[in-house]
C-alpha cells in the first residue's frame, strides 16, 4: 500500500466504489471497504508482528512447548498434565518460594499432583495414563525433592525433601522444624479421639480445648493451619469408623494415641 493510497484512503475508496459496478454503488461501497481493511490489517500485522512476538516472550508466553518459568521449567507430564513433572534450577533448589511460584502458576488448571525434581533426578516417564503411573508404583522408586496436591478438599504439599528443597521458605505442611511432624500427628490423634466420642459412646476428653491452647501460641497462618488439621479430622471421625465393631477393637489405640498427643502439646504450650 502506497504512502498516497494511505492518505487519500477514503477519497480512493469512493473513486473505486463508483468505478467498479456502477449500478449498484452502496453495495459495491461496503465491497470495496471489506477488501481495502483486509489489505490494511494484513500489513499492520506484518510490520507490528515482530514486536508483538517480542512482548509475547518477555511475558513468559510461548506459543508452544511447556510453562517455564525464571528459576524451573514443566520437564513432563500424564494425562494432559493431570500429573506434572517440573525440574527447579539447582540454583533455586532451596528456595521455597520457587516451589510455592510453581504451584500457584500450574494447581487449578485440571492438575492434580505436581512432582518437582532437581537436574539429574530420575524422572517418571512422560507417557501413559495416570492409571499405569500409579499401577507401576507411582512415586516409589523416585526421589523428588517436593509433592504438591490439589483435591477438593484443598492444596498442600504432601512431601517435603528437606535435603533437597531445604527449609527457607518452606510450606507448612512441610512440617520443618523439631517436634513439627509429632506436634501435627498429636493434634490429629485428639481430632480423631474427639471425632470418635459420639459415635462410640467414648468419654468426651475435649481435645480440642488442648489444641487451641497450643496453636494460639503461633502466629495467625501456623495457628489456622493447626486448628484446620484439626477440624478436617474431626469432621471426618463424627461417624466413627465405617465397621462398629472397631469401636471396640481400636479403642484400646485411638485412646493411647489420644493420651500421647495430649501430653504431647500440652508440653510443648507455653505456661503463663
Amino acid at each position: 500500500m502506497s504512502e498516497r493510497a494511505c492518505k487519500d484512503w477514503w477519497t480512493c475508496l469512493n473513486q473505486e466504489a463508483n468505478s467498479e459496478i456502477g449500478q449498484e454503488p452502496i453495495l459495491n461501497f461496503g465491497k470495496i471497504v471489506r477488501k481495502k481493511l483486509a489489505i490494511l490489517f494484513t500489513s499492520l500485522f506484518v510490520l507490528l508482528r515482530p514486536r508483538f512476538l517480542v512482548v509475547l516472550l518477555a511475558a513468559g508466553v510461548t506459543a508452544c512447548g511447556p510453562p517455564t518459568g525464571e528459576h524451573w521449567k514443566e520437564i513432563g507430564n500424564i494425562e494432559s498434565d493431570f500429573i506434572r513433572f517440573v525440574q527447579i534450577d539447582a540454583a533455586s533448589a532451596h528456595d521455597g518460594t520457587v516451589y510455592q511460584e510453581v504451584a500457584e502458576k500450574l494447581s487449578g488448571t485440571g492438575t492434580w499432583q505436581i512432582g518437582f525434581f532437581l537436574q539429574g533426578d530420575s524422572v517418571p516417564p512422560n507417557a501413559g495414563s495416570r492409571a499405569d503411573f500409579f499401577s507401576a508404583g507411582g512415586w516409589k522408586g523416585y526421589r523428588p525433592a517436593a509433592i504438591y496436591m490439589h483435591s477438593a478438599s484443598g492444596e498442600n504439599f504432601t512431601l517435603w525433601d528437606y535435603e533437597k528443597a531445604g527449609t527457607k521458605d518452606a510450606p507448612l505442611s512441610a512440617l520443618c522444624g523439631a517436634g513439627a511432624k509429632e506436634q501435627y500427628n498429636a493434634v490429629q490423634h485428639l481430632a480423631a479421639r474427639d471425632g470418635w466420642t459420639r459415635a462410640c459412646g467414648l468419654t468426651d476428653v475435649d481435645g480440642k480445648s488442648v489444641v487451641t491452647k497450643f496453636a494460639i501460641q503461633f502466629e495467625t497462618t501456623k495457628k489456622e493451619f493447626l486448628m484446620k488439621a484439626y477440624n478436617d479430622i474431626y469432621t471426618s471421625s463424627l461417624s466413627g469408623p465405617d465397621d462398629r465393631a472397631n469401636c471396640s477393637k481400636l479403642r484400646a489405640h485411638i485412646e493411647a494415641d489420644a493420651r500421647d498427643g495430649r501430653e504431647i502439646l500440652i508440653n510443648a504450650t507455653p505456661t503463663k
